[in-house]
Parts: structure tokens; C-alpha cells; sequence
């Protein structure tokens, strides 16, 4: 029922946290994998470039501050989100489960691909989406007077907006 702290961990890491508390990894190297198949909560705190979820579980699996410019490949049927990212970001979701992204910054850039849904939640100013998914893109609450640049095939459904804003289509 406690937390626990993964430090430094040396390799891909798998957690199975069936309990209350909160499992959290950090100082996770570039091109890691985390792999979660319990239903408690998982927290990867910074880890160092691009970064794999494997989430069997139906506990969430939270990335926070993933690196500007980092990749996030998500599979398995238990949802991910991505806190804070430092920059722009490219999200492969394979699915079945979601992806969320909170927190994206001003004037920053996602670049969606996979099969599977993949959720933009409330970006922070004007944003751009190239959108080469299989699978739905949705931007919710986007900011008021805020400009939404979409590129690519995928479908991109915009909900909640916030007041007047820009949308651009660039899309085929």
C-alpha cells in the first residue's frame, strides 16, 4: 500500500504493482522499455530521451517531463499519459489502450502515429498536430485565442475549445 522508488534503474524495467501506492521510476535511460501489468499506479519521472510503455495492466502509467524532441511508443491495453513533456514530442500509440498528453507548452509540435487514440488535453497557447495516425487524435480545450496547426491523413477531432480560436488544415 506504500510507495515505492525505482532509482537508476539498469535496463528495461517491469513493474507489477497491484497495490494502492504509487511505483516510481526514475533516471530511466534513452530507448528503455517500462512494462506494467498491475492495476496500481506507475510514475516515470524524466526519463532520458525516447521511451517505450508496454501497460498490460489497467493501472495508469504517467511519463512525466518526457525530453523535447523524445519519442513515446505505448502498447498494451492500460492507458498512459504524458505530463509536462519539455517540448515537442512524437506519440506512437499501437494501442489497444489510450494516450494522453497534459501540459504541452506554447507554440510546440506533436507528432501522432499508431493504430490506436491518442488525446491532446488541454495544450497551454497555439499548438500544431501532424497527424499520420490509424487511429483518432483529439484535442480538448484547446485555449482561448489559441491556433491549432493540423497536418497529415489522420483524423483529428477538436472538443471543448476554450473561446475563439484558429484551426488550420493542412491535412489530405
Amino acid at each position: 500500500t506504500g510507495d515505492v522508488k525505482v532509482a537508476d534503474p539498469v535496463g528495461d524495467v517491469s513493474v507489477n504493482n497491484t497495490g494502492t501506492g504509487t511505483v516510481l521510476v526514475e533516471g530511466l535511460d534513452e530507448g528503455r522499455t517500462v512494462t506494467s501489468s498491475g492495476n496500481g499506479p506507475v510514475v516515470v519521472m524524466e526519463p532520458a530521451g525516447d521511451l517505450s510503455v508496454a501497460n498490460l495492466g489497467s493501472g495508469l502509467v504517467t511519463v512525466v517531463a518526457l525530453d523535447d524532441g523524445a519519442t513515446l511508443t505505448a502498447s498494451g491495453a492500460g492507458n498512459t499519459l504524458v505530463s509536462q513533456p519539455e517540448g515537442d514530442l512524437t506519440v506512437h500509440n499501437e494501442g489497444p489502450g489510450n494516450v494522453g498528453v497534459q501540459g504541452l507548452g506554447d507554440g510546440r509540435t506533436v507528432n501522432a502515429s499508431g493504430s490506436a487514440p491518442i488525446g491532446i488535453l488541454n495544450p497551454v497557447g497555439d499548438m500544431a498536430l501532424h497527424n499520420g495516425s490509424e487511429g483518432p487524435v483529439f484535442v480538448r480545450g484547446l485555449a482561448d485565442g489559441a491556433s491549432l496547426d493540423v497536418g497529415g491523413a489522420g483524423s483529428t477531432y477538436l472538443t471543448d475549445a476554450r473561446g475563439g480560436l484558429l484551426v488550420v488544415n493542412a491535412g489530405s
